[in-house]
């Protein structure tokens, strides 16, 4: 039977929770990229492409553990192998004996791999498997040299044990991507642009204080509209900081220097991720378009009771602001910035 205590088999089923969720992880990023990688090469079968990617899985020593030392690796395991999609899929593998050895069954394929004889590696001894930190996972498909690097590798970092301060300096996006906050500015490849879609739809300007649901994407796409089709990625994309740094009131802004500067770094990183010049974003024409639908909000958006003093000798929207779902708007921003800006989904 097994000799473990009970707090040791509770951290092993911790472990394959967590890996577990890891799993989870890795399968909807090969999803993600292989969708990627079909929009992208029409003439290429996808599939059969990205039926195996190389899956390599690097374990560390904790960091509270009394053999580490910050000038060592300390790599406790290395898993690196071909693999297919179903594989991601096994979360109730069954080894024999492994009740008795480890307290409990029903081990993801990820913990598995750890303990169970393997071509690369020895199996784990329990006692390491109790003394695992940070787990780095790099998922790589091979043998499609036409796919560029970052069409077809996912890399994705675990730390442990929880450091509180790594987690408040860090912020999770949609697609999984941990970004670092204010004062630090996002790299370049950080930004992907299902992320701001995401954002953009989902916040509603004005910090809410409308009489219904209005995105800063419905914003953009409305400005997007009034300009010409050169200027429109700029238009679409000419509030994408906020899906990472949301929106500073009015009431913030004029004592918080810092803060705009900060959105502004991010504006041009974002404006360069997706190839558009920053004069872009201050151009006479699209500073005038936003004029004229920031002008119809106050009307159609907002209780505005000095409305008609702004409104003289102005001309606003013919037709008036009608709310749309955060769904539904996310749909559109993503059809238009597929047709004016394609190469941000590449």
């Amino acid at each position: 039977m097994c000799e473990l205590t009970l707090d040791e088999i509770e951290a092993l089923k911790e472990l394959n929770q967590l890996l577990t969720h890891i799993q989870i992880i890795l399968k909807h990023q090969w999803e993600v990229l292989t969708a990627k990688a079909a929009r992208r090469y029409e003439g290429i079968d996808i599939q059969a492409q990205f039926s195996k990617a190389v899956i390599t899985a690097t374990y560390f020593l904790r960091k509270d553990d009394f053999a580490f030392n910050h000038r060592a690796k300390h790599v406790i395991a290395l898993r690196a192998g071909i693999f297919g999609a179903q594989m991601l899929e096994a979360f109730d593998w069954a080894a024999d004996g492994a009740v008795d050895t480890f307290g409990f069954d029903q081990h993801c394929w990820l913990f598995n791999q750890l303990y169970a004889p393997v071509q690369q590696g020895f199996p784990v001894s329990i006692v390491d498997l109790l003394r695992i930190g940070d787990i780095h996972f790099i998922l790589q498909f091979e043998g499609c040299e036409k796919i560029d690097l970052s069409s077809r590798q996912f890399c994705f970092r675990y730390t442990h044990p929880y450091d509180p301060a790594w987690e408040t300096t860090r912020q999770l996006s949609y697609t999984g991507n941990y970004l670092p906050v204010f004062p630090e500015t996002p790299k370049q490849n950080d930004f992907r642009i299902e992320d701001i879609i995401q954002g953009l739809s989902h916040q509603c300007k004005f910090l809410g204080q409308t009489r219904f649901f209005y995105s800063f994407a419905q914003h953009s796409l409305l400005v997007a509209s009034l300009l010409p089709d050169e200027l429109k990625p700029a238009a679409l994309l000419g509030l994408a900081q906020v899906a990472y740094a949301g929106e500073i009131g009015h009431f913030v802004q004029g004592g918080q220097a810092n803060l705009r500067r900060y959105e502004e770094r991010l504006r041009s990183a974002i404006g360069n991720r997706f190839g558009i010049a920053r004069s872009q974003f201050e151009e006479s024409a699209l500073l005038s378009a936003r004029s004229r639908v920031e002008l119809t909000e106050r009307r159609d958006v907002l209780f505005d009771p000095y409305f008609c003093y702004r409104s003289k000798e102005r001309r606003l929207l013919t037709h008036p602001i009608i709310s749309l779902a955060p769904q539904e708007v996310k749909t559109q921003l993503t059809i238009a910035l597929q047709k004016y800006l394609p190469n941000a989904f590449l």
